[in-house]
């Protein structure tokens, strides 16, 4: 069956690889869901409108060979465009009221690491809805895209499937609380003697877009005993076949856990991308830290130029794997193939990438938040109490 690639994309990460956020569990159980259909191939998406949590920003990134009205294919056009359609929605009563927009990016034009440079943003329409109520997203048609259809549904199903789990970590059960239009809501009960500092949950069909992960700050994501839930993606679209049969329902698989003392259960390769990822985001912010202080601490420069300078320094930082995180990691995961080290490299990288971005993106915040007039705090200041938070 012909799918157009569809991801979903958290505002805050957009077009990060590696899903680091903590899950909150909602306080209101959801009523509605947006249903949001486009042209003959376009996987059906659903998204759980949470209520009394105001607008909710997703962007839904749209895959360069998507099928376009004017025949054009952004992998065979010099000139072609990236597309992302960015929605704001929120309850209002019985109504659900929604904003769509498109974001444009220049492919060829990317930033480093794939950042947004040069990205335009054109409104589509805002529009409200009740229940079984249709809108159109003609707009799209002004861009050579097929208008996709948003429906307001019900986020509960009438009629839910029985989901079966997995768990590859021994110390930690898997349960499934219930089930909506969207995935499924998880949790993970810790019954270890340490704390659960990361883990790594698939489906069954091992679709990428639907991995999800977590890791720690300063605190456990899992305390002893406790329990964790989140909403896990795991639809069946995985498995459509061509002849039409009809796709079993995905397996929720707890793949692997890092704990607080060190150690691991579970799938080796997928245990040695987490502890890559948290020894290479140690180990970069060291280095930012020393990079930043130092500047700092020249009192003879603004702000200004302390910010430009920052922005200088980071761009100047390995992009490669600290080899010496390798080297640690080959003791800890002996039995890795060279095609898994390949993976944990690329994660590596990925993890590199990831925290110049969130570095650079709170360097905007700062230089945004300074043109309040209510805005006293310094640079240093700022600094100091954003690093803790991380």
């Amino acid at each position: 069956m012909l799918r157009t690639t569809l991801r979903v994309i958290i505002y805050g990460l957009l077009f990060c690889t590696a899903a680091t956020l903590r899950a909150q569990t909602p306080t209101i159980q959801p009523r509605f869901a947006l249903e949001i259909q486009g042209p003959p191939g376009f996987v059906t998406q659903f998204l759980i409108i949470q209520e009394g949590q105001g607008f909710q920003r997703t962007l839904l990134s749209l895959s360069p060979s998507l099928p376009r009205l004017d025949g054009l294919k952004a992998a065979n056009n010099k000139s072609a465009q990236g597309f992302a359609i960015e929605l704001e929605y929120k309850m209002n009563g019985d109504m659900v009221e929604i904003t769509a927009s498109v974001v444009v990016v220049p492919i060829n034009e990317r930033g480093p690491n794939g950042s947004l440079e040069g990205r335009s943003t054109q409104s589509i329409g805002t529009y409200s809805a009740r229940l079984s109520e249709s809108i159109v997203l003609d707009k799209m048609e002004d861009l050579g895209l097929h208008p996709w259809t948003i429906t307001v549904v019900r986020a509960q199903l009438p009629h839910p499937t029985s989901l079966g789990n997995v768990s590859r970590v021994p110390s930690i059960q898997v349960e499934i609380l219930g089930e909506d239009r969207a995935g499924y809501q998880v949790s993970l009960h810790n019954l270890s003697s340490q704390g659960v500092t990361a883990f790594v949950v698939v489906n069954s069909f091992h679709d990428a877009n639907t991995r999800f992960s977590e890791r720690s700050g300063r605190d456990p994501v899992i305390l002893v005993g406790a329990s964790h839930e989140f909403h896990f993606r795991c639809d069946s679209s995985g498995s459509d076949t061509s002849n039409g049969a009809v796709a079993a329902p995905c397996t929720v698989v707890l793949e692997a856990a890092l704990f607080a003392d060190g150690s691991y259960e579970g799938d080796a390769s997928a245990a040695a991308s987490m502890e890559s990822a948290r020894l290479t985001k140690a180990s970069q912010s060291r280095r930012v830290q020393l990079m930043v202080q130092s500047i700092l601490a020249d009192s003879t420069i603004e702000e200004s130029s302390q910010i430009a300078r920052i922005r200088s320094e980071l761009t100047k930082l390995s992009a490669q794997p600290d080899p010496a995180i390798l080297d640690q990691l080959r003791l800890k995961f002996p039995g890795l193939s060279p095609s898994e080290w390949t993976s944990v490299s690329a994660d590596m990288k990925t993890e590199l990438a990831l925290q110049e971005r969130l570095t650079l993106g709170a360097l905007q915040e700062f230089e945004t938040s300074t043109k309040s007039a209510s805005s006293t705090q310094s640079l240093a200041q700022w600094w100091s109490a954003w690093e803790r938070t991380q």
